[in-house]
């Protein structure tokens, strides 16, 4: 009798143990989903039951965040070894040992793949000169780990062809530390007169020009901002400054434009339909 309660609470401690493991990969893919989507995540998550814990892995890995172009394939197959091999089920005890083998091997990946360690995110939208919408933007394509950074085509619609200004900023972790990239900077600059705009245009790149105001973005080698400081309190006129943008030209409803973030600097280049600058 004492031995058939020893093997049963042996047997519930395995089941307790592997749910555990269960839950706790569910709750990382669920978090790498939201963020690779740009949802907010929940303070408290989103609650798995322990009955469906299995299904709702096989659920997640099922979706195109989890497609073999923007996710490991072997680490992908290892996450599916575990709910396929249950060591309570199955009475293999040493099935536990190989998938808490398997959380590790997820926390590494997700820890060195580039992939999962930098996103885009698009911080305003401003028509430019056209009368017509903005609808949206979403990726088309998933994102490609490159030396030291990322890049991804996006693709922007709008109500007809178009020319707008798009303000974004990379953000993510490198070797633990979080990182947020706006370079180049954007500096807005207004009421200037003409031989101090034309010193400022000097020292970085016109990518939007009204009446009176002129955006311009920093060269690589900075410089724009030193500019900006000596002649702009010296005149009355204003700058702002903001995350990197660029201005883009569209000549149908959808465009695609490939960003991409390396050596701290973020750049821009029309795919389909479309010029930047």
């Amino acid at each position: 009798m004492t031995e058939e309660r020893t093997n049963c609470g042996n047997r519930e401690l395995l089941a307790g143990e592997f749910t555990h493991i269960c839950l706790k990969t569910a709750d990382i893919l669920q978090r790498l989903q939201d963020y690779q989507s740009n949802e907010v995540i929940s303070k408290h998550g989103r609650c798995v039951d322990k009955q469906n814990v299995a299904k709702e892995l096989r659920r997640i890995l099922a979706t195109e965040d989890f497609g073999c172009s923007s996710f490991d394939s072997g680490v992908k197959a290892r996450l599916l070894s575990l709910v396929e091999f249950d060591p309570f089920l199955c009475n293999k005890p040493l099935f536990l040992s190989l998938h808490c083998d398997t959380f590790i091997s997820l926390a590494e990946y997700l820890k060195t793949n580039e992939t999962h360690c930098f996103q885009f995110i698009f911080k305003e939208v401003h028509m430019y000169q056209c009368n017509a919408s903005f609808y949206g933007v979403r990726s088309v394509r998933d994102p490609v780990a490159i030396d030291e950074g990322i890049e991804q085509v996006f693709q922007f619609s709008t109500s007809d062809r178009a020319s707008f200004l798009i303000q974004l900023q990379c953000r993510g972790y490198r070797d633990g530390q979080y990182l947020q990239c706006n370079r180049p900077l954007l500096y807005k600059l207004s009421n200037l007169p003409g031989s101090l705009q034309q010193d400022a245009e000097k020292a970085g790149t016109v990518v939007a020009n009204l009446t009176g105001t002129t955006w311009l973005r920093d060269h690589p080698d900075g410089g724009l901002k030193e500019v900006v400081e000596r002649i702009v309190p010296s005149c009355g006129g204003t700058v702002e400054r903001g995350s990197c943008c660029f201005l883009i030209n569209s000549w149908n409803t959808e465009c695609e434009i490939r960003f991409r973030y390396k050596s701290d600097t973020i750049t821009a280049r029309a795919e389909r339909n479309a010029n930047t600058h």
